[in-house]
């Protein structure tokens, strides 16, 4: 702001170069000027916001996002992060540099830039927030089955290998115990139930060969939905970062973001009944498919988890013995809900 012309020059002067000071840190601290010149940006504004910059532009907000980790699996996910957003999906718009770039490289850091919408913080509670987040999800999935990668469409992983290799562990967990006389409270909650969740699992990797999940087409999924990465704007659901992509069938991240929230809702069935009921009507689920994710949501991966937690990363025992005490408890409740609602699929 300018001084007043009645005020001595040399005051002027002086308070001119505090604005020139002001105006140079809006650039934001630690965020090289030469980047929102690419970018032909000029912020009134900006602050320090997840993992990079949030821009307040004359047109809009701008968020810059530093990314330190491959180049091409960044470049993977901006162009299909593009492609979304052109097909009206709910992600980030993605804003293109002078030079007609999705991001810039800087002293071996890499640089994008989206546009930022203010909403709502995702809560799980709020059905309506869920629901939105299945059907969000699904018109992505619609979307990516026709968005040619090459990376992608050439990749085939062996899914069910990659199940019988975590019952492997379990057994070797299970084969070490066996000669101890004196256990741990893990390691007995451990032995007390390594029957029936191995058996789960085994049940879980016998459907996946009968479904043949390892001939699926491989999709790119999002494979992230933490409630800090979801925003809910105009009534649904945004999903703000797509840089912990994945490949493989698109159940996984069905699978995914089920076992992520469903726990908070106790395995409620009606709500999962909702819930497939909702992602089915943007995109198809086919009788093999519900199957395929029946089979997946029983094996017992979270079992699986904490013990290789307690064996291999040595995760402190007291810890590890109160997730899996509320473990047992969810899984009661899960096995409940997928009985329930697998009755109702072949019902219908």
């Amino acid at each position: 702001m300018l001084w007043p012309n009645e005020f001595p020059r040399s005051v002027n002067n002086i308070n001119l170069t505090r604005d020139k000071e002001k105006k140079a840190s809006l650039a934001g601290e630690g965020l090289d000027p030469s980047i929102l010149k690419e970018y032909n940006i000029t912020p009134q504004s900006s602050e320090e916001f997840k993992g990079g910059w949030l821009l307040k532009d004359q047109k809009k907000d701008l968020w810059v996002f530093k990314y330190s980790g491959d180049r091409n699996r960044l470049l993977i996910a901006l162009e299909w992060q593009e492609n979304l957003a052109k097909n009206k999906c709910s992600v980030l718009k993605m804003k293109r540099t002078k030079g007609d770039k999705l991001y810039l490289e800087n002293n071996k850091e890499f640089f994008f830039v989206t546009e930022w919408i203010s909403g709502q913080k995702f809560e799980v509670q709020q059905e309506r927030h869920l629901l939105s987040c299945f059907k969000e999800l699904g018109k992505i999935h619609k979307i990516t089955e026709n968005y040619s990668n090459v990376i992608i469409q050439n990749t085939r992983i062996d899914w069910t290998l990659i199940i019988q290799k975590k019952l492997k562990d379990l057994l070797q967990y299970h084969s070490f115990l066996r000669g101890k006389i004196k256990f741990t409270d893990f390691e007995r909650f451990f032995m007390e139930h390594f029957d029936y969740f191995y058996n789960a699992g085994q049940e879980a990797v016998e459907n996946m060969v009968l479904l043949q999940v390892d001939s699926a087409r491989p999709h790119l999924l999002v494979n992230n939905f933490r409630s800090t990465d979801l925003l809910i704007n105009d009534n649904k659901v945004v999903f703000t970062n797509l840089l912990k992509w994945s490949r493989g069938p698109k159940i996984l991240d069905l699978v995914l973001l089920l076992n992520s929230y469903m726990p908070l809702l106790k395995w409620n069935s009606q709500a999962f009944k909702n819930i497939l009921k909702t992602y089915k009507e943007e995109t198809v689920l086919t009788k093999q498919d519900e199957q395929v994710l029946l089979a997946l949501l029983r094996f017992p991966g979270r079992f699986w988890f904490y013990a290789y937690q307690y064996f291999v990363d040595f995760v402190e025992e007291k810890v590890l013995s109160e997730k899996f005490k509320k473990y047992i408890r969810e899984y009661y409740w899960r096995d409940q809900c997928l009985n329930t609602v697998e009755t109702w699929l072949w019902e219908g």
